[in-house]
């Protein structure tokens, strides 16, 4: 019976295991679609379309198409690596008098925030950027607002933010707008809280996966031009040879990107050195110069016959030095690491052709070439500008503080993209391969492959499988011990009954043989006897089976025990008599020398009646 119920226990035990089982594993099949899905609906890198056209004052760039207010307005803005901010150009920075024809187009195109229907207008505040803290002439100010800005022009229908605040600027100081990289807000006094960045404002409302990206300028002195290359979120895979060197954001936030140049040689002529001492140079895209220690400035003026310019401070190229140059066909070799000694190192090297630059109103009267070359009056001036980002690939991963030099490649038009999507901070991919690194191997923003779906459910099933087994063998080992337990106790209350029965038996035997007879069954015996021996008392009767039995003259001694009280009768008719004895002795001690035949007198009869 007991195994019976125990199996019945168990069948009931395991069906309910089975019904879990599936409903766990329904859950996890739901779980992993749910996050299958969120995973391929998760913001992929975004690639900011280039223009086509090359534009600037300094030298031809390659400049990138956004959409600005509504209606959207179509502007073309440079990318800086430095700012946090993005600039536009006012209808008042083209004058009529203005001596640049097509100065709409040659400037980027501008923004009229008065046909802007979503322009808030916050005030004039000055443009702020690293590279006017030493350059003053660069200082200037802006109309700030907030409006919609967008990427790509309006047929392209990029991402947007609303309620992004611009500087829009009339002075020619900045010839072409600019589009700010750096995630830092922008705090003025007269703003109740910080402004969020553009690059910011895309996580934020979902259409980025995290705050970064890849940038290189483009070379238009190359076969094809190849246009410069942005991408949010991400970088172009197909545009830089990669390298296993990660550089750490300086200690300086206004110099995040920091990066030791090692030291500085020219291939003609052969090995030449023209910087030795170690320096640790910022990298800034906002302006086109390479900003170097004087004694490198001097080595380059000794090598490629440069000539300072004293009125307009740069290097001016006449005809018979671009001449010598292009005859030369020199290349530039920069050793860069993460610290000024020990430790990896890579080389970028730059084609004479990437310095070879033209220089336009209002830097100069007239249009004339000149090498992007500058003296730095201290170290805290040391940048690489957008020359240096025309041969190299730069990958920046704010959010984990770190990024990527590497070669940059020019691919033909034919050339598939490849696109890899950096992960957010808080995801699980290998954050030493975020920033283009060999370590790299995926470029699918879809999140997991149908391999680590797979492997998730198993694992999680197997693990179910073996809770529920380990549940069942816990469960079955107590009721196997119950059941012993239970089965223990039964065996002692067996003996015990058994233990109570062979005493009965034996008391009905003590019976018979007081009264003579044999008993006839197991029959419970109760004997009665009185407390005291009173002549009183009445003669207790037999009741079983109407059975008298009557004890001869000379019983053996006895001492019966009843459930309540012990009687001794003396014969009927006979008064009661002190027994002889001690005084002390009881009454019933002196009953029983009595009937042991110690007594002088002669004992009296005692009925005795079995009680069923």
């Amino acid at each position: 019976m007991v195994v019976m119920e125990q199996r019945q226990n168990i069948s009931c035990f395991l069906r309910c295991c089975l019904l879990q089982l599936l409903f766990y594993c329904s859950t996890v099949q739901s779980l992993v679609a749910d996050l299958t899905i969120r995973s391929e609906v998760s913001p992929a890198a975004i690639v900011v379309p280039p223009s086509q056209s090359w534009e600037g004052n300094d030298g031809q760039w390659s400049t990138f198409t956004f959409r600005v207010g509504n209606p959207p307005q179509n502007v073309n803005l440079l990318p800086s690596t430095a700012s946090w901010q993005t600039w536009v150009v006012l209808p008042q920075g083209c004058p009529r008098s203005y001596p640049v024809s097509n100065c709409n187009s040659s400037r980027g195109g501008i923004f009229d925030n008065n046909s802007s229907a979503t322009w808030v207008n916050k005030g004039i505040y000055k443009l702020i950027l690293e590279s006017v803290e030493f350059n003053p002439s660069l200082n200037t100010s802006a109309v700030f607002g907030f409006d919609t800005l967008g990427v790509g022009a309006l047929s392209t229908k990029g991402p947007s933010v609303d309620h992004q605040l611009f500087g829009a600027f009339a002075t020619d100081l900045y010839y072409l707008g600019i589009f700010g990289l750096n995630p830092k807000p922008t705090n003025y006094s007269g703003f109740d809280n910080p402004i969020p960045s553009f690059i910011t404002g895309l996580k934020d409302n979902g259409s980025l996966s995290s705050v970064s990206f890849g940038y290189t300028a483009g070379a238009s002195y190359r076969s094809g031009k190849p246009a410069g290359s942005l991408t949010l979120g991400g970088y172009d895979a197909s545009r830089f040879t990669p390298n296993n060197l990660q550089f750490t954001f300086g200690p300086d936030i206004s110099r995040d990107l920091l990066v030791a140049i090692r030291s500085i040689s020219t291939s003609n002529p052969k090995g030449r050195i023209l910087m030795r001492t170690p320096i640790l140079s910022f990298i800034d895209s906002t302006l086109p110069y390479m900003y170097l220690p004087l004694l490198a400035c001097q080595e380059f003026e000794k090598a490629f016959g440069l000539i300072w310019d004293q009125a307009s401070q740069l290097y001016l190229v006449n005809d018979t030095i671009h001449d010598n140059l292009v005859s030369m066909n020199p290349t530039v070799t920069l050793e860069l690491g993460n610290a000024l000694t020990g430790g990896q190192t890579i080389n970028i090297t730059f084609p004479y052709a990437s310095f070879d630059k033209e220089i336009d109103y209002p830097l100069v009267k007239n249009k004339t070439r000149y090498f992007p070359l500058m003296r730095a009056l201290n170290e805290s001036q040391y940048v690489l500008g957008r020359t240096f980002l025309q041969e190299a690939y730069l990958t920046v991963d704010w959010e984990r503080q770190n990024f990527t030099v590497s070669q940059a490649l020019f691919p033909d038009s034919s050339t598939k993209q490849h696109i890899v999507t950096i992960p957010p901070l808080n995801s699980s991919a290998n954050s030493t391969a975020s920033t283009g690194s060999t370590a790299s191997t995926s470029s699918n923003p879809k999140g997991l492959a149908k391999g680590a779906i797979a492997g998730i459910v198993i694992a999680i099933v197997v693990i179910v499988v073996i809770l529920v087994a380990l549940a069942f063998i816990i469960i079955n080992r107590r009721k196997r011990h119950a059941a012993a337990a239970s089965a223990a106790a039964l065996a002692a209350e067996k003996a015990r009954l058994e233990d109570d029965k062979s005493s009965a038996h034996e008391q009905t035997q003590r019976i018979g043989e007081m009264s003579g007879e044999a008993p006839t069954g197991d029959l419970p015996i109760k004997l009665k006897i009185p407390n005291e021996m009173e002549a009183s008392t009445p003669i207790t009767e037999l009741n079983s089976k109407n059975l008298y039995s009557e004890l001869n003259a000379q019983p053996p001694a006895t001492e019966l025990e009843g459930n309540n009280k012990r009687f001794v009768e003396l014969p009927a008719g006979e008064a009661a008599a002190e027994l002889p004895g001690n005084a002390n002795e009881s009454r019933f001690a002196k009953a029983k020398r009595v009937f042991s035949g110690k007594s002088q007198k002669a004992a009296p009869k005692l009925e005795i009646k079995l009680v069923p």
